[in-house]
C-alpha cells in the first residue's frame, strides 16, 4: 500500500523532482533471489512486514529509505547526521547487518594526527538500494570523505520530501541529456545551445527542490577550488540547470 502521507506530496510533479522509486519502495519489497545468493549471511529488509521469530524480516521504514537516500546523493554520511533522521540504534543495525561501514580518514583540517569517521554504503547496501529500492546514481563514498560528509550534514537538515527530490551529479547529467533529447524534437536551435554549454560545464554537489517549488543548487567548495572552476559552477547552476537559488558552502 503506498503512503498515503507522501503520495499526494509527490504524484504530478515531474520525475526528476520526484524520484521514481519513492511510490514503488512504499510497496512490499519482493524476496530478491541474487542478493539472497550473494550475501546468504544478511538479513533480508522488508517494509511493513513484521520480523520472525529468529529475524528473517526487519522493517523498512520511510525514515531509512530517506537515510539511504543521504548516501545515494552524498556518498558518506556521519553519526550525527544520520541521527537526525534514524535512531543510534538503528544505525548500529545497519552496520550489523552490512549495510553500511564506518571508516576514518585523515582531516589536516582539523588534527593531523587523529583520524575522523563517517559512514558510507558497503557493495552490499548499494545492491541493496538497486534490487529493492530501485537507485541508481550513487555516489563515490570511497574519496573525498571530508567534502562529501560536508554535503551530507546539509542533506540531512532538509525536509523529508526536500531529501527524496535530491539529486547528485550524476542524476544532472542524465537529466541533461533527457531535456537534450527533448529539444532536438521541439527546437534544434536550442538543442544545439544545450550541447555547447553540456561541453564546458562542472556540474554541481547536489540540487533539489523546496516545498514551495524552487529549485535548489548547493555547492561544497575547498581550498582546493580555483576560481574559474566556482565561477563555472555558478553558471551551470544559474544558467543550464536554471536553479532559483545557489548556494555554495566553503568548508576550507
Amino acid at each position: 500500500m503506498i503512503c498515503r502521507k507522501y503520495e499526494q506530496e509527490f504524484i504530478g510533479v515531474r520525475w526528476h523532482c520526484s524520484p521514481p522509486y519513492l511510490l514503488r519502495s512504499m510497496t512490499l519489497f519482493p524476496k530478491n533471489v541474487e542478493i539472497a545468493r550473494q550475501y546468504p549471511q544478511r538479513k533480508k529488509f522488508v517494509r511493513n512486514s513484521i520480523p520472525d521469530r529468529r529475524g528473517e524480516y526487519m522493517k523498512l521504514s520511510y525514515k531509512d529509505i530517506r537515510v539511504l537516500q543521504g548516501f545515494r546523493v552524498a556518498g558518506n554520511m556521519n553519526e550525527e547526521s544520520m541521527s537526525r533522521m534514524i535512531s543510534r540504534n538503528r544505525i548500529d543495525t545497519f552496520r550489523k547487518e552490512g549495510i553500511i561501514q564506518r571508516i576514518s580518514y585523515q582531516d589536516k583540517y582539523i588534527d593531523d594526527e587523529k583520524n575522523s569517521y563517517t559512514y558510507r554504503l558497503t557493495n552490499y547496501g548499494k545492491d541493496f538500494c538497486r534490487d529493492e529500492l530501485h537507485m541508481r546514481n550513487f555516489a563515490n563514498g570511497r574519496h573525498s570523505e571530508r567534502h562529501n560528509t560536508a554535503l551530507g550534514d546539509i542533506y540531512s537538515k532538509l525536509e523529508a520530501g526536500e531529501q527524496m527530490s535530491c539529486k547528485n551529479e550524476l542524476d544532472e547529467r542524465d537529466i541533461l541529456n533527457a531535456r537534450l533529447l527533448e529539444l532536438r524534437e521541439t527546437s534544434i536551435e536550442d538543442a544545439y545551445k544545450l550541447q555547447e554549454q553540456m561541453k564546458s560545464i562542472s556540474l554541481v554537489d547536489m540540487y533539489y527542490t523546496t516545498q514551495e517549488g524552487q529549485s535548489v543548487c548547493v555547492e561544497i567548495i575547498t581550498n582546493a577550488y580555483s576560481q574559474e572552476t566556482i565561477e563555472l559552477k555558478e553558471y551551470t547552476a544559474i544558467e543550464v540547470i536554471k536553479c532559483t537559488d545557489y548556494q555554495v558552502v566553503d568548508i576550507g
